[in-house]
């Protein structure tokens, strides 16, 4: 099915209709190269209307997108149909923004003649996610370490009055024997504390588990580089506030950590807080 575009007349129709929206709107041919650009377009790349022609889209966007853009022309083609991705464009301020693609062919004869492109930023709405994502975190966060306080405190309040009881009782009996109804009330006492100290450490292991549960971490393994990745792409803003430059250079294959995904996030924001604290800038 023709859109056509492929006439004079058919451009001057895409001209007419598209030239006042307000999302950035191209045609892309099937080297992706751009063949038309609303004013909408050629605001966010900064082209001059004259100029937008003839220019490729792959000098807008990142190495990973690229090969996002390239892998979905491929589908587009095998399969003739609509679909939508998201990538990072870079605009005219050379400033890396998250968009919405919307992407179907423009048919003639059975072959792609070119593709039609509607650009949406969505780079809000994923912060807006992100800081959700982060709030609920930091719930998580709090109520684990409220429940651990009020599971944890009975407990070793126990074996410290205890201890101090046995402190108490032996300090300054140096070299002194002990009876034997003496001892067997110090092994169970030892029973006691066996026992309350699992109790600790399964109630911390329940919390942790509840926890993951909540948001989403089933796992006991995960990447470490994407965790890393994240982690430095929810902190860019604050490096750029401290005047930090950082170059981030991971192995292309590292293995799988025994670690679940939110232990390996607050140990690694741990590190990069204490390293940002660290430098004065730069």
């Amino acid at each position: 099915k023709s859109h056509g575009y492929d006439t004079l007349d058919g451009r001057c129709t895409y001209a007419q209709l598209f030239n006042g929206a307000s999302d950035p709107i191209l045609i892309l041919l099937p080297d992706l190269q751009i063949e038309y650009a609303n004013s909408a377009a050629d605001k966010f790349f900064n082209y001059s209307s004259a100029y937008s022609k003839g220019r490729y889209f792959k000098d807008c966007l990142t190495a990973d997108s690229l090969h996002k853009i390239n892998a979905a022309v491929k589908q587009a083609r095998r399969e003739v149909s609509q679909f939508r991705l998201e990538l990072e464009a870079i605009d005219g301020h050379r400033q890396r923004v998250m968009m919405e693609l919307t992407i179907f062919p423009i048919v003639k004869d059975k072959f792609i003649k070119a593709y039609h492109v509607t650009l949406r930023d969505v780079s809000q709405e994923r912060q807006i996610e992100e800081l959700m994502r982060e709030s609920q975190k930091m719930e998580a966060i709090q109520y684990f370490v409220s429940g651990t306080t009020k599971e944890l405190q009975h407990p070793l309040l126990v074996i410290l009055k205890r201890l101090e009881s046995i402190v108490s009782k032996y300090r300054g009996r140096s070299f002194e024997y002990i009876t034997f109804k003496e001892f067997a009330s110090i092994v169970d006492f030892f029973e006691v504390m066996r026992k309350q100290i699992k109790y600790c450490y399964d109630t911390t292991s329940k919390l942790t588990n509840l926890n993951k549960k909540r948001l989403k971490f089933e796992s006991n393994y995960c990447q470490p580089n994407t965790v890393i990745r994240e982690i430095v792409r929810l902190k860019e803003q604050h490096f750029k506030n401290l005047n930090i430059k950082l170059k981030l250079r991971l192995m292309d294959k590292l293995p799988a950590v025994g670690l679940g995904e939110l232990e390996l996030n607050q140990i690694i924001s741990h590190l990069v807080d204490n390293s940002m604290h660290a430098m004065p800038a730069g």
